[in-house]
């Protein structure tokens, strides 16, 4: 499961998908674990800190080891934020 962000709006219902692996930014990892954003409400640890297997990553991300499906950095909204791209 990529996860763009950890914003509750877009991992809620990670829980849903049993043995998920997480993929997410490592600078986004932080920042969703962070007491400052935790307190601020902008993040609800519950939703994505789940116990699985958790994959940080820096710049792009090869998931299948090619370029098939392939986690793009895009920050803007978040410093952490990624975008999925998918070859046909």
């Amino acid at each position: 499961m990529q996860n763009c962000h950890l914003h509750l709006d877009h991992c809620g219902g990670t829980a849903a998908i049993l043995n998920a692996r997480i993929i997410v930014r490592s600078d986004e990892w932080e920042t969703g674990n962070s007491e400052a954003f935790i307190s601020g409400h902008a993040y609800h640890t519950s939703e994505f800190n789940l116990r699985y297997d958790v994959n940080k990553t820096e710049g792009f991300h090869y998931v299948f080891g090619d370029a098939s499906v392939v986690c793009v950095p895009t920050p803007g909204h978040m410093q952490g934020h990624q975008s999925l791209r998918v070859e046909p």
